[in-house]
């Protein structure tokens, strides 16, 4: 063997420990929430395009497992069917059924950790990456990080066992001090109603948000699943003249397709401060700079799914300048006085929720003096 051989092939041996200690973890986190501990990542060009945990019990799934789930989520990533340039890394030798998936997908090449004597199909029961009938056979690679992934399923089927079933103590999931708990007002505190995140999963990396799939234990011991959308937060502002009239920005919303009538908001950036935020916005949207910055409140937007806080601000005196807008923002402004601003809300003109929360609060604060 050649010294330009031999340093490949050591190069390839590293590159499939790193990657299936990767899968592993993954494993790691299916055991976590009692599914049996299998996981898989796909690598296209040294780079992991989707990573995956068994979910058949979770999902009542018989196709939930760890590297069927990783490949269909591959193909949807790299928005092609024919993965010929992926490599698979499972912790256990496929079945029958995963192994077929590899061979629709033309997979370039599968590596696993341990042998599978009872349903493996890529050497154990059977040879379907070199079974000459097909139209598409495909490498093998065996024996990356064995001894781990052997240890990690007998643990698990030890443990599963001798394993009692006892009830979850929600305080043991989300373990608090007794200051923080004195700090909550009464409807808060109901411990009983805490789930514990299990497993935490990115399935979507975007401009504006992320999205994360949670599997979570529920207060009576049981899982569930939880779709979560991640935000940076944002800030909004109640701008309000010297003749009481409210500054509002006429904006094309894709999302609902429409016009949507409302205050100026924006994100805020990582680190910086919403009241920051809420000036920053307001100057480059408008134009508009003001003199007085009261802060408002701060609500949950979409708590059923969604982290995003945000921030409402009242802004007074007022002075117009020049404004700043990003190249792909398009906006009418107008200027409407507060009562009629109000009427708006409750005739539907104005849905914008931060619009209608903002008024609704500063109203009842201006009522009470």
């Amino acid at each position: 063997m050649s010294l330009n051989e031999s340093s490949k092939r050591d190069e390839n041996t590293d590159s499939d420990e790193r990657f299936m200690a990767l899968a592993l973890e993954e494993a790691r986190k299916a055991a976590a929430i009692g599914e049996v501990p299998i996981g898989a990542v796909v690598v296209s060009e040294g780079r992991v395009v989707a990573q995956a945990y068994n979910r058949r019990e979770i999902d009542h799934d018989p196709a939930g497992h760890a590297e069927h789930t990783a490949i269909l989520k591959a193909a949807r990533r790299l928005g092609r069917w024919r993965l010929s340039d992926c490599t698979v890394y499972v912790t256990l030798e496929p079945c029958p059924m995963c192994a077929g998936l590899m061979h629709q997908a033309r997979i370039k090449r599968c590596v696993f950790a341990a042998y599978d004597p009872k349903a493996g199909a890529l050497g154990s029961l059977y040879d379907l990456h070199d079974d000459e009938r097909l139209n598409h056979r495909f490498e093998i690679g065996t024996g990356v990080l064995q001894e781990e992934s052997s240890r990690l399923l007998k643990d698990f089927f030890k443990d599963l066992r001798g394993r009692e079933k006892k009830p979850v103590v929600c305080e043991d999931i989300h373990p608090v001090s007794r200051e923080e708990v004195a700090k909550r007002p009464a409807w808060m505190k109901a411990p009983a109603l805490a789930e514990g995140t299990l497993t935490s999963d990115v399935v979507y990396e975007g401009r504006i948000f992320n999205v994360e799939e949670l599997t979570v234990q529920l207060p009576d011991g049981k899982t569930g699943r939880r779709d979560v959308v991640r935000h940076q937060g944002a800030a909004a502002v109640l701008a309000i003249n010297e003749n009481d009239e409210i500054l509002l920005v006429n904006q094309w919303r894709s999302a609902l397709g429409r016009v949507e009538c409302e205050i100026p908001a924006g994100k805020i950036d990582p680190g910086e401060d919403p009241r920051d935020c809420a000036i920053r916005e307001l100057a480059e949207e408008t134009g508009v700079v003001a003199g007085r910055f009261e802060y408002l409140t701060t609500f949950d937007t979409s708590a059923g799914f969604s982290d995003e806080a945000l921030h409402l601000y009242v802004a007074r005196d007022l002075e117009q300048g020049p404004a700043n807008r990003d190249e792909d923002e398009f906006f009418e402004i107008q200027w409407i006085d507060f009562e009629k601003a109000l009427d708006s809300c409750l005739n539907g003109q104005i849905q914008d929720a931060k619009t209608i929360i903002a008024l609704s609060v500063w109203g009842h604060k201006r009522c009470r003096g």
